[in-house]
């Protein structure tokens, strides 16, 4: 692929890869978290699918630095022959400069596919029956700490998109992408000020429809704890959202057809309960066929 204009001006960007695997480990450039179909040289030539997903899946790899862009409504990446040894406690804040001499790949962005009703309803059944694990005994002695859980009834990923904290810290971050029906915590504590913030999610039915929320938890005084919803890209209105009754948003509508064939009508309900300082965050698909 030749060099394009569109590449003079382009801000560098970190891309940690494990080019044994094919798999993308952690990508810190936005909105690109999904999964890509690869291409080396021509659209038939396919690599493999790559997909972003949590920091502790890349300790111990081998990453390489490139370079973005976008041609042709594509996401170009240019590797450099700079091999980067860092592990998720270990990230530069300043990586080296890349070598452009690397060779140009192509990634296609590609639809999710909408599981079958059977799978569906099987498949919510048991993320539904997921107990969240319980709170680190060191953080259930802080002052103020909430363990928010993140309950993922859908077929979908679930992207992180933005933060937003208010008071206190995260102790064990946020997952960068919560796999389809899996449930999935986070914690953190405060200790004057204490601990609220939020958190802003994606979930992308295919390139062109996808529905942002933003989703907000705090404490700030004694057993007082409070969780929100928010239709929004930017996460101090989940923080605003949040209440000590929590809250419910829904998406618009989506019409797709699932694997076996079958025209579905779905759109997406997330709902915020506030059960003491372990909130939950429910993400759900609703269908009508």
């Amino acid at each position: 692929m030749t060099e394009s204009d569109a590449f003079k001006n382009v801000a560098q960007a970190e891309i940690h890869i494990d080019l044994d695997e094919g798999r993308i480990y952690n990508l810190t450039v936005t909105p690109l978290e999904l999964r890509f179909l690869v291409t080396a040289g021509n659209d038939t030539d396919l690599g493999g699918v790559f997909y972003y997903n949590n920091l502790d899946d890349i300790k111990g790899k081998v990453k390489q630095v490139g370079t973005t862009a976008v041609i042709d409504d594509k996401l170009a990446v240019r590797f450099g022959t700079v091999a980067l040894f860092i592990s998720s406690e270990n990230i530069p804040d300043n990586p080296p400069p890349i070598n452009n001499s690397g060779d140009w790949i192509t990634w296609h962005a590609i639809e999710q596919p909408l599981v079958s009703k059977d799978t569906w309803v099987e498949k919510s059944k048991e993320v539904q029956a997921l107990v969240p694990p319980d709170p680190p005994a060191d953080l259930v002695s802080s002052t103020y700490w909430m363990q928010p859980a993140i309950r993922n009834e859908t077929g979908f990923y679930i992207r992180f998109s933005k933060c937003y904290v208010s008071a206190g810290h995260y102790n064990d971050t946020p997952d960068a992408s919560i796999a389809p029906f899996t449930l999935r915590t986070f914690d953190g504590e405060g200790t004057t000020q204490g601990f609220a913030g939020a958190l802003t999610y994606e979930v992308e039915f295919d390139p062109e429809w996808a529905f942002t929320f933003s989703c907000g938890f705090a404490t700030n005084a004694a057993n007082v704890f409070k969780a929100g919803v928010a239709v929004s890209t930017n996460p101090q209105d989940g923080y605003k959202a949040a209440s000590t009754s929590g809250g419910v948003i829904t998406s618009e509508e989506y019409e797709a057809v699932d694997q076996n064939g079958k025209p579905v009508v779905l759109h997406i309900r997330v709902t915020a309960t506030v059960s003491g300082p372990q909130p939950a965050f429910v993400v759900e698909e609703v269908r009508a066929y």
